[in-house]
């Protein structure tokens, strides 16, 4: 033992050590990996996500399958901000989308940031990227294939979440055990009530969240001048359910019903003029979205053979309601322009 002090730390000390050596077993580590991406073996460029998994995937505020699959060799978006599917070198508007069996146009909210899909409402999702099954027909680009996810048979499940842009809730009811079973899923953006940071982020990539108009009081400008500041009002919603009914172990039979919907609303007014005689009312509501049902009947005649009947309606609009109200001195005048 040699005890440290003053002296002999003025002074190098050398300390030889024995050389020992330590054999262990070989240490394996293994571990179940979670495959959120699943190849189909049996058909040529399908792939199928899980949503319950997509949730460990980088989102912005939303859990988006969109922006899971732009993740794969040969598909991408247009930039960091866009939701759509671009599958090796097509456009969003060459994708066919399906929703049990709904077609659904513009998928998407928010101008394309995120899409018009509750993650709460999908059971399953497969995407063909080349060779599509004839039972949808010819497609420039692909097909990406959505099944709704159907209520639990026996047990009542209630739950929902809380983002930086809406809020989500689901249910599932067992109406009748092992015979009938309701799903119900919405979700709602908060931000015409509260603009959170990420959205004020979003909506100026879009639009000027505050703009303003300068306006002369008379003619030349002469008679006043004025600076208006308005903050357009904006919100997205949709709505899934499904119901299903299984009065034979053979036979199911499915309802299902989407909604999605966004509202932007620019109406604002303006005033100009020395006494603020002169005044302009703007109305402008943009409105577009989709709504869609389907019926499908599944039986499973023996162990290899099935068969799967659907009938289905989806509807796409797009509402522009326009009209401007000009007051000068007291006398009116209008435009009104509806799309």
């Amino acid at each position: 033992m040699i005890k440290l002090n003053l002296d002999i730390a003025k002074n190098s000390l050398d300390i030889a050590l024995l050389r020992s050596e330590i054999y262990l077993e070989k240490i394996s580590v293994t571990a179940e990996k979670e495959k959120i991406f699943r190849v189909n073996p049996n058909a040529v460029s399908s792939v199928s996500i899980s949503p319950k998994l997509i949730e460990k995937l980088p989102n912005f505020g939303e859990v988006d399958i969109m922006r899971a699959f732009q993740l794969l060799p040969g598909i991408s978006g247009s930039n960091e901000t866009s939701a759509g599917l671009y599958v090796r070198g097509g456009t969003p508007d060459q994708n066919l989308i399906l929703f049990d069996g709904m077609s659904i146009y513009h998928v998407d909210h928010f101008y394309g940031f995120f899409s018009a899909f509750n993650a709460n409402s999908i059971d399953d999702v497969e995407l063909y990227k080349g060779g599509f099954p004839a039972e949808f027909g010819g497609r420039t680009s692909s097909v990406l294939d959505i099944k709704g996810k159907p209520a639990d048979m026996q047990n009542f499940n209630l739950g929902g979440s809380l983002s930086l842009l809406s809020v989500n809730a689901f249910t599932e009811i067992p109406i009748v055990k092992d015979k009938l079973s309701l799903q119900i899923s919405f979700r709602r953006s908060y931000t015409d009530v509260i603009k959170s940071g990420l959205y004020n982020n979003i909506f100026d990539m879009y639009n000027d969240s505050e703009d303003e108009t300068s306006l002369g009081g008379g003619p030349g400008g002469r008679g006043g001048r004025q600076m208006e500041t308005f903050e357009p009002s904006f919100y997205f919603y949709d709505l899934n359910s499904k119901l299903s009914f299984k009065p034979t172990k053979k036979d199911l039979f499915t309802f299902s019903f989407y909604n999605g919907k966004d509202n932007l609303d620019n109406s604002r007014s303006q005033t100009f003029g020395t006494n603020s005689e002169n005044s302009t009312e703007i109305k402008d509501i943009v409105e577009w979205g989709n709504i869609g049902t389907s019926t499908g009947w599944q039986r499973n005649w023996t162990d290899k053979f099935m068969s799967d009947l659907s009938v289905s309606y989806s509807n796409y609009f797009s509402i522009a309601d326009k009209k401007i109200e000009m007051t000068t001195g007291g006398t009116s005048n209008l435009r009104n322009t509806n799309t």
